[in-house]
């Protein structure tokens, strides 16, 4: 049986690690804390955790620093470390990524992006481990070699093959042998197989690259392409290609890079991903941009009365009515919490109105149950290039606030009667 990874704690307050510690043993971690940068330093070296998350604002030593000391020693530079922090500006982000962490998540944070985020980091681990061992053994034995392996000639033809490579790519070395290797590999799809990469092993060179493959069958084999050319007395007679498949770490990266971007309750773009959009379209061109505001109604209500699996389902609800009103272009986010926000590129105030009214409509339409839908909502619009984007998206949620304060009143008014 697998030993429980150990998580290593780093954060100055107490309540902090307490929360993180009972999230982490709930999901059955191991886990060890402290509370200073020098700890940190010493009981990584000692302990090698297999993941350490790290706050940054600490006293003395902050998280910057201690993930830099982390990664210049051989004995901790492998760790994977992953930044939590309340600091929520783009340069932090940055500078956390710059010094060797592999990914930040802002406080307060949710118990399900967290423990995606560790197990997804610690699956990278594993699988980069695993790589880093086949270094150890891609000189043993051809045949017993657990990989695939390709023997091929001066001539790019296929020699002979190993058992790992029978098993992945199904093909007999009868059918196969005398045939060029990437003629074989990339199954007549253009531009698949990398033949320069090819024949710059039998230039006497190593190579190491990524690509798509595919079996006999036509399946596609992500794989991680280590080359080595044959020299036998300062003669080159051919080489090996060997062929590790990396599909579940591609997939892995992938389901990484879509966290990073998406809000996991709601399926929307998450805030990070708004502000670097909000960046790259606030030109000229997009302009009028107008920016939507909008905060569901009567949340904490239904989180208190029938719990927070039902407040969760009003939030997906509340989603569904902006999407079903928005348009494709349009760029909807969770800002936090009950709060959303809306991107409209090339659009004037009346174009922000005729979506506001649609939202609200959608909402009605929506049913009762368990409260009746509604979000309030603000809007404002950039006309000149003059205007700072920051306060649009500023007024946008004042107007949203305020409307908020007239909906409650409206909605506590009907309850009275």
């Amino acid at each position: 049986m697998r030993k429980a990874p150990l998580i290593l704690i780093i954060d100055d307050t107490k309540l902090n690690i307490m929360v993180l510690g009972d999230m982490l043993k709930k999901h059955n971690y191991q886990v060890v804390a402290v509370h200073s940068g020098e700890e940190a330093l010493a009981l990584a070296e000692k302990r090698r955790p297999d993941l350490i998350l790290l706050d940054i604002m600490m006293p003395g030593m902050d998280g910057f620093e201690v993930c830099g000391r982390l990664k210049k020693k051989d004995s901790t530079k492998e760790i994977p470390v992953i930044f939590i922090s309340a600091l929520q500006k783009v340069e932090n982000k940055v500078m956390a990524f710059e010094c060797g962490g592999v990914d930040y998540i802002t406080k307060p944070f949710q118990e399900q992006e967290v423990m995606a985020r560790i197990e997804t980091h610690l699956e990278l681990k594993r699988v980069k481990e695993t790589l880093q061992e086949h270094n150890k053994w891609l000189k043993a034995l051809f045949e017993n070699a657990t990989e695939p392996i390709f023997l091929f000639g001066k001539t790019f033809s296929v020699v002979d093959m190993n058992k790992q490579a029978e098993k992945i790519f199904k093909y007999k070395i009868e059918e196969i042998k005398g045939q060029h290797i990437d003629e074989v590999l990339d199954r007549g799809k253009p531009n698949t197989a990398d033949r320069q990469a090819t024949e710059r092993i039998l230039a006497g060179n190593s190579v190491e690259t990524e690509g798509t493959r595919y079996d006999k069958s036509g399946n596609p084999v992500e794989c991680l392409i280590r080359g080595i050319p044959i020299i036998i007395d300062g003669d080159l007679s051919g080489g090996y290609a060997m062929y590790v498949d990396i599909t579940k770490q591609k997939a892995l990266e992938e389901k990484l890079t879509f966290l990073s971007f998406h809000d996991q309750l709601t399926g929307l773009y998450n805030r990070t991903y708004f502000e670097e959009e909000l960046a790259r379209l606030d030109t000229e061109r997009q302009l009028p941009i107008s920016i939507i505001m909008g905060d569901a109604n009567d949340l904490k209500l239904v989180n208190d009365t029938y719990g927070h699996y039902e407040g969760d389902k009003l939030l997906v609800q509340i989603v569904k009515a902006l999407q079903k009103s928005c348009r494709k272009e349009d760029i909807i986010a969770r800002w936090g919490g009950d709060e959303f926000v809306i991107l409209l590129p090339q659009t004037p105030q009346k174009g922000a109105d005729v979506i506001c009214s649609r939202i609200r409509q959608a909402c009605k339409e929506a049913g009762n149950k368990p409260v009746p839908l509604s979000i309030a909502l603000g809007s404002a619009v950039k006309e000149s290039s003059n205007q700072d984007i920051h306060e649009v998206l500023k007024i946008a949620e004042d107007r949203m606030y305020r409307e908020k304060g007239v909906m409650r009143s409206r909605i506590n008014l009907n309850r009275m009667k």
